[in-house]
């Protein structure tokens, strides 16, 4: 019966060193999983600010178009543009 009684405490042993690791295990993955929603909420917030920046810099970029646009389109511009063809043309 003393084998049987040092089977028994030895396989508690081993259930309770088993019981530890996977609880040790379940912490690390915890750890792990907190770190990643943490990053995904950090790069969220970060995607939201370029797209912000983003739509600034569309916004500016079609304020420019406009106005080129408009200068292009302006009579002065045009004189101007032939004006300089015909100088380089000639040489001058």
């Amino acid at each position: 019966m003393n084998e049987q009684a040092d089977a028994d405490d030895l396989t508690s042993m081993i259930d309770g060193l088993s019981l530890e690791q996977a609880l040790l295990d379940a912490d690390v993955a915890i750890a792990r999983a907190r770190d990643l929603m943490l990053r995904l909420v950090e790069m969220r917030e970060q995607l939201g600010a370029e797209r912000a920046r983003n739509a600034a810099l569309t916004q500016e970029l079609e304020t420019a178009r406009a106005l080129y646009d408009e200068i292009v389109a302006n009579r002065a511009y045009r004189y101007a543009s032939k004006a300089w063809a015909l100088r380089r043309a000639i040489g001058g």
